[in-house]
């Protein structure tokens, strides 16, 4: 189950995993819907577009759920927009820049510290915001 907000003082879309229970089709099918409606929101709001997923309690997913998932960039609309994604592990950090390709707007954390320093600083890039994190 995803918790998802609109963090109007920050404005960042905030969509967070609440446990670690196996997702079926349905639930990502709803996940990307509530996101997308929550991201045209946010962007008619303030400009742009500032997305922290937190799934860093999912469990490893099978191919046939997690390919399901939209791609950050089906939400990234102007090229100032930022998509943040907090995972577990170094390991599924590394399957999921595999996944998602190189694009700069899409930054792995492994801590939602991390992604927050990262998607409010336009001039940080995403090594020094898990450095930043780690030090606070």
């Amino acid at each position: 189950m995803a918790e998802m907000v609109i963090d109007e003082v920050n404005q960042i879309v905030r969509a967070t995993h609440l446990d670690s229970a196996m997702l079926t089709v349905d639930d990502v099918k709803r996940f990307n819907a509530d996101l997308a409606r929550l991201v045209s929101i946010a962007a008619a709001r303030f400009g742009r577009v500032r997305v922290l997923a937190d799934t860093h309690r999912l469990p490893i997913l099978p191919p046939d759920v997690s390919q399901l998932f939209d791609p950050p960039d089906r939400v990234m609309r102007a090229a100032g927009d930022r998509y943040a994604l907090v995972v577990a592990s170094n390991l599924a950090k590394l399957a999921a820049r595999r996944v998602l390709g190189s694009d700069d707007r899409v930054g792995l954390f492994l801590s939602s510290e991390a992604a927050e320093l990262w998607l409010l600083d336009d001039a940080i890039s995403p090594e020094a915001a898990e450095a930043a994190a780690r030090k606070a």
